[in-house]
C-alpha cells in the first residue's frame, strides 16, 4: 500500500508521462520503487503508471460500490489493482468502476469472503476484547488487510512473550489472522 501513495504522489504534478520519467524526483521515484520492489526501473515506472491510472483508488472503489465495498489494493509483484468482492457485491459496478478509470487489462476482481463494513466490525469487536484482557504495558496493533480479506493482530507482551491474541467473542471473518512482531 505504500507503493500505491508513492505513485499518486509521483504524479501530483501532472507532468508525468507514460513513456518515460521527465524529472529527477520522477527518476527518483521510480528508483525508489524499483528498489524497494526489487523490479526493473521499466517495471517501475509502468507500475506507477497504472497506480495513476487508478487515482484515489481506494475511496472512489468505496463510493461506487457502497455496502458492498471489500477493499483495493495493488499488487505490486504483478503491477495489478485488485478489487476485493465480497458475495453482497456488485460487479458489475466494480467492472464500470474499472473501465471508467481505463484500469481494464490492469485490474482485476478477487473474491472475498467479508464487505470492508464487516471488517471493520469484526475489528471493532476484537479491538474490544483484546484491550480488555490486554496488560497495560502490551503493545498491540490490530489492523485490516485487504489483500487477505483479514483482520491482523501484531503485539508484544509487556515481559517480552509473542503470540497471537486470543479469540474474539462472536463469529469473526474466517479469514481473520494473528501475527506477532519483535518488540
Amino acid at each position: 500500500m505504500l507503493c500505491l501513495a508513492c505513485g499518486a504522489a509521483l504524479f501530483a504534478t501532472g507532468t508525468a508521462t507514460a513513456s518515460e520519467p521527465d524529472s529527477k524526483w520522477d527518476r527518483a521515484m521510480v528508483e525508489g520503487y524499483a528498489e524497494e520492489m526489487g523490479v526493473t526501473d521499466d517495471e517501475a515506472w509502468r507500475h506507477l503508471t497504472v497506480q495513476r491510472q487508478g487515482g484515489d483508488a481506494v475511496g472512489q472503489a468505496e463510493r461506487r460500490l457502497g455496502d458492498g465495498y471489500a477493499g483495493v489494493w495493488f499488487d505490486n509483484e504483478r503491477g495489478r489493482f485488485e478489487i476485493g468482492v465480497a458475495p453482497s457485491t456488485d460487479r458489475a459496478a466494480a467492472r464500470a468502476w474499472i473501465d471508467s478509470r481505463k484500469l481494464g487489462s490492469s485490474a482485476d476482481l478477487v473474491p472475498v469472503e467479508s464487505t470492508w463494513d464487516e471488517l471493520e466490525a469484526a475489528k471493532a469487536e476484537l479491538e474490544k476484547q483484546l484491550f480488555r484482557t490486554a496488560g497495560e504495558n502490551d503493545r498491540l496493533q490490530v489492523a485490516l488487510d485487504p489483500s487477505a480479506n483479514a483482520i491482523e493482530v501484531r503485539g508484544t507482551a509487556a515481559d517480552g512473550r509473542r503470540g497471537p491474541a486470543p479469540a474474539a467473542p462472536g463469529r469473526p471473518p474466517s479469514t481473520r489472522r494473528s501475527t506477532s512482531s519483535p518488540a
